[in-house]
């Protein structure tokens, strides 16, 4: 039995499946398999696939069920104790597999770990900045948010947790790798590997590029509703959480328990106001830039007891948003935070 099963869904990426495949191939960490399923793809990627000879490579070629249905096929085919992703556009660096596994083998509180990631557009590979969402706290902490932790092309999980809690991928198809992250977390610990250990490549044909950021907004939104659900707050800070996330603050009193019903949640999640304070301020600040800004709302941060942001350079940023009501349909959802 392999150790790593990596899983991969497959749709016409003939441009840059063999890439993504050999990068596996050619891994330091050799007890792999990578399960390769071809979803229906019409441009001759699974012709490439196919002339890759190597016994660790299980290729699947079949009609189109969809990337959601994909994902859930490849792990109830792998026979890993840890499972990875890769997408079928992107590559991983050679050690990429064998620094995960010693994690996890040495972070037995762990469900996923992930890593940090470089960007390719073109021939041109450049380094992201890091987001000051580190540690298993912090990640923990950023979820109500979103995903601020790491690619889901560098995902390694624990496949015994799955099977054993019943986790899959579910409807979440846009955001697929934010559901899959808050729903381990209720199991273990999610952490990160800080290097980059993983090539997310941007090309004008990749889902994420084509998707309407309306409809990813709205998945979003439905899958935060779902993880604040699961939380140990009472009604009114989970309401309160959800105003902030789900962009409708509108009132100081509103502001006021958005901020009290973060620090509860922090608590919980093992952050400090002091020892985390950038990464608490950095997620307070780019949820409040996604905000229906305008002067009302400015007037109800400015008397609030978190106002010290207003004078970084985001916060200068929404204080200009809010005077000129500069806003976009887009940003208004129909979630129900009732």
């Amino acid at each position: 039995m392999p150790t790593v099963s990596v899983i991969m869904p497959m749709y016409n990426s003939v441009k840059y499946v063999k890439q993504a495949i050999e990068s596996l191939l050619g891994q330091t960490y050799k007890d792999i398999e990578i399960i390769a399923i071809n979803d229906g793809s019409k441009d001759g990627c699974a012709d490439v696939v196919r002339a890759i000879e190597d016994e660790r490579l299980i290729f699947i070629d079949r009609e189109n069920h969809g990337f959601i249905y994909t994902l859930n096929e490849c792990i109830k085919k792998s026979r890993g104790k840890y499972i990875a992703r890769l997408d079928d556009d992107d590559w991983s660096y050679p050690e990429r597999l064998e620094k995960q596994v010693e994690y996890l083998e040495s972070h037995p509180d762990t469900v996923l770990v992930g890593t940090l990631d470089d960007e390719q557009t073109g021939d041109d590979i450049k380094r992201l900045l890091e987001t000051p969402v580190r540690t298993p706290e912090q990640i923990k902490y950023s979820l109500v948010f979103g995903n601020y932790a790491f690619a889901h092309s560098s995902f390694m999980m624990r496949k015994d947790v799955l099977t054993e809690n019943g986790i899959e991928y579910e409807m979440f198809k846009q955001v697929p790798d934010y559901h899959m992250i808050s729903s381990l977390s209720r199991f273990g610990k999610i952490a990160r590997v800080q290097e980059p250990l993983v090539v997310y490549r941007i090309h004008p044909a990749q889902s994420t590029q084509v998707r309407s950021l309306q409809m990813k907004l709205g998945e979003i939104d439905r899958a935060r509703d779902w993880y604040i659900n699961t939380l140990d707050l009472d009604d009114e800070k989970k309401k309160a959480l959800k105003k902030g996330v789900l962009r409708k603050l509108k009132t100081k009193d509103d502001v006021r328990a958005f901020s009290a019903a973060l620090l509860e949640y922090a608590r919980q999640c093992g952050v400090d106001e002091k020892k985390d304070r950038d990464c608490m301020r950095f997620l307070y600040e780019n949820c409040m830039l996604t905000q229906l800004c305008c002067p009302s709302l400015l007037f109800a941060c400015s008397g609030s007891r978190n106002i010290g942001w207003l004078f970084s350079a985001k916060g200068v940023k929404f204080i200009i948003k809010c005077i000129i009501r500069k806003n976009t349909d887009y940003l208004l959802t129909e979630v129900d935070i009732g």
